[in-house]
């Protein structure tokens, strides 16, 4: 029976299917099959687009506004209010909630910190740091 359950950690063994209470979440860190490896390389790709974006704001300037104009504000809050089952998802709501501090940081930039309290960005960042202080993995 020990070995039975040992099968089936791992993803082997039991009765075919989906089997009575599998695990229906996939570790988006670990690759290995095809579905698995197409959200990884959708989380690695929005992971890098929010570094990019953050560090392409931080300074004043047009990609502030740019941002705000592509829908950018709104794709971050999104990525800000994951839920962090897995590292990749976790780095991807740091880079999010960076990119947020970065375009609401400045003088001039009133228009893009309306449209992030419009959009709950203050809410999805504080809600991700609660749910770390209290080791949630919802914001």
């Amino acid at each position: 029976q020990q070995q039975q359950q040992q099968q089936q950690q791992q993803g082997g063994g039991g009765g075919g299917g989906s089997g009575g209470g599998g695990r229906k979440e996939v570790d988006s860190d670990d690759a290995s099959s095809p579905r698995a490896s197409h959200q990884h390389g959708r989380l690695r790709l929005a992971v890098e687009g929010a570094a990019a974006l953050a560090d392409m704001v931080a300074a004043a300037g047009d990609n502030k506004t740019l941002a705000l104009r592509l829908g950018g504000v709104a794709a971050l809050v999104g990525c800000a209010s994951r839920g962090t089952t897995s590292r990749l998802e976790t780095e991807l709501v740091i880079q999010a909630c960076r990119a947020l501090g970065n375009l609401c940081y400045g003088w001039d930039v009133d228009a893009i910190k309306e449209s992030v309290a419009g959009l709950g960005g203050a809410s999805a960042v504080v809600a991700a740091m609660l749910a770390a202080a209290n080791n949630d993995n919802a914001p």
